[in-house]
């Protein structure tokens, strides 16, 4: 008796559990969530996308975010390179492809640097990937501005992620400009890995006065109405626009699959206590009087 006693009074607790505790599931926006899957950073590796899939939009967006902003910490520390400033303040072009080559072997995942002295620089529509007009004026704007990283020919062979960063003297003067491409897989490959939740994610880009979508992902009919929300990718031009089914805020949605393992869950947990309350009223019957008041 005491022992189903016990199972009865377990089953009952963990429905109670079920339908009254706090939910302790992971949330779909939460950033705890976004660094449990990650991939190799080291920046001696290259571009690796593994089996590892990224359980949130936020740890896709922190996954791009961190890349690009160590590209960019490599590309300033390529800048102090003594050969690459000593090459750019006489503004001899012919010493610049053996250092161009030097770089690309020194900045991991890069496929292709360019290096312009001040006021040298021009279109290159030979080389591969080329660097068109827009190429062209992300490294200008670098001279007075920090770009932001930029893809471009996105729609091409020649697709590409491009990187710009000045190139100034201990004076201050602005001697050339170093140009940078990486592999556009850095968008496609990694959100594929989002992981299948019911969204629909865009991955948009602002430049010139214009929003393109670059990659998407997801079941498009979600996207119904305004974007349930807008994720910006901080250094760059990027930003991740999300639609949840039926537009629910992104903190209170959860994943289709979390609700169908808790009906499951539940169904078991039900289906054991009416057993267990059946196996007990069977060895220990009882009878219940009704007394009537006068």
């Amino acid at each position: 008796m005491r022992i189903l006693d016990s199972l009865l009074m377990l089953t009952l607790a963990a429905c109670c559990q079920l339908s009254f505790a706090e939910d302790k599931t992971v949330p779909f926006d939460d950033p705890i969530s976004a660094t449990q899957t990650t991939f190799d950073e080291t920046i001696t590796q290259p571009i690796t996308i593994g089996p590892q899939r990224f359980r949130s939009v936020t740890g896709l967006a922190k996954y791009i975010e961190d890349k690009i902003s160590t590209y960019f910490t490599q590309i300033e520390g390529a800048t102090q390179y003594p050969e690459l400033q000593a090459a750019l303040a006489i503004a001899d072009t012919k010493l610049l492809p053996p250092i161009e080559n030097r770089l690309k072997t020194l900045l991991p995942d890069s496929i292709k640097v360019r290096l312009y002295p001040n006021g040298l620089e021009e279109v290159d529509n030979y080389s591969t990937p080329a660097c068109g007009f827009a190429c062209i004026n992300i490294a200008i704007n670098a001279y007075t501005t920090s770009p932001p990283a930029e893809a471009l020919l996105y729609d091409t062979p020649d697709a590409n992620i491009t990187l710009a960063r000045a190139v100034f003297s201990e004076a201050g003067q602005a001697m050339g400009v170093v140009v940078v491409h990486y592999p556009y897989e850095l968008i496609t490959e990694s959100i594929k890995r989002l992981a299948n939740t019911g969204i629909y994610t865009e991955f948009q880009q602002q430049a010139s006065g214009e929003k393109n979508i670059l990659q998407k992902h997801g079941n498009i009919r979600t996207r119904q109405g305004k974007a349930t929300r807008i994720i910006r990718l901080k250094g760059t031009r990027w930003h991740l626009a999300v639609w949840t089914p039926g537009g629910v805020k992104i903190d209170e949605y959860e994943p289709p699959s979390i609700q169908w393992s808790r009906i499951a869950l539940g169904i078991v947990v039900l289906i054991v206590g009416i057993t267990l309350l059946i196996l007990y009223k069977k060895k220990y019957p009882f009878s219940v009087k009704i007394s009537k008041s006068d």
